[in-house]
């Protein structure tokens, strides 16, 4: 069987070298903990990623753009994500506030293990999800924590990955 999207956290442990490269490989060659059980997926989300439009060259006025056209052709969009690139800009909130006003569901990239990765997080996901009014976080590079070369095996990841879902639940 072979997975096109690569590794996932949620992928299994098996190989599949002649399509992917090897960076996309499960890191550790047996996982400690069980799979999942089986559960029915929820409806897919429509939204409108920052990423794809602009890059991290994101202002308010492109942004709020976006979202007044997304508004004016009636597109069935649910959620407006702001990735990379948002980090440390004063008008943040004021933006969050107007995409809301408009209607829009806003959530925000975050790659906890990669930016900030000597920052305790916790502080970090209260902040952007009380103070901000988030309705939604994409958490990016999660399996960042696999590849550490001094690990022996995936239960400290898999353990700090446990942690970080139960608390943001």
């Amino acid at each position: 069987m072979t997975y096109p999207l690569g590794w996932q956290s949620w992928s299994p442990p098996t190989p599949v070298w002649p399509y992917l490269p090897r960076r996309d490989y499960c890191p550790v060659p047996q996982l400690t903990h069980p799979p999942a059980p089986p559960h029915i997926p929820k409806p897919p989300i429509t939204y409108w990623c920052s990423w794809y439009a602009l890059g991290k060259n994101i202002r308010v006025d492109n942004l709020l753009h976006q979202a007044q056209l997304i508004r004016q052709h009636q597109l069935p969009i649910d959620y407006f994500l702001i990735d990379d690139g948002w980090h440390d800009k004063p008008w943040l909130l004021d933006l969050i506030r107007s995409l809301h006003s408009l209607g829009f569901r806003v959530g925000l990239w975050y790659a906890p293990y990669t930016r900030h990765a000597h920052l305790p997080i916790y502080p970090t996901l209260d902040h952007l999800i009380n103070d901000y009014q988030l309705d939604l976080l994409k958490l990016d590079f999660l399996y960042k924590l696999y590849f550490a070369p001094h690990l022996a095996d995936d239960s400290l990841p898999h353990q700090t990955l446990v942690e970080i879902f139960t608390y943001l639940q």
